[in-house]
């Protein structure tokens, strides 16, 4: 929490495939910064994209809430350039 703040800080993290990291770069910067964060008082939720179909599922890892978020083969780019 940072100081002068009464409510915790809030952080999401979009666009990566999941954490703990099994992939690139940035999916290790953010499996070292949500439960740091999250161990500081801050509320961290990262959207974790995963092959499949249905609906998006949670769980938390490390003080970190987890949204898995089902992409079918092909429609990874699609889901994140119709934001």
């Amino acid at each position: 929490m940072l100081q002068g703040h009464k409510k915790p800080v809030q952080l999401h993290i979009v666009g990566v495939r999941g954490v703990p990291a099994q992939h690139g770069g940035f999916e290790t910067f953010a499996a070292k910064l949500a439960p740091y964060l999250a161990k500081e008082g801050w509320k961290v939720t990262v959207y974790c994209q995963e092959s499949g179909k249905g609906k998006a599922r949670e769980d938390s890892w490390e003080g970190v809430r987890r949204v898995h978020i089902p992409v079918g083969i092909g429609e990874q780019l699609r889901q994140f350039c119709s934001i």
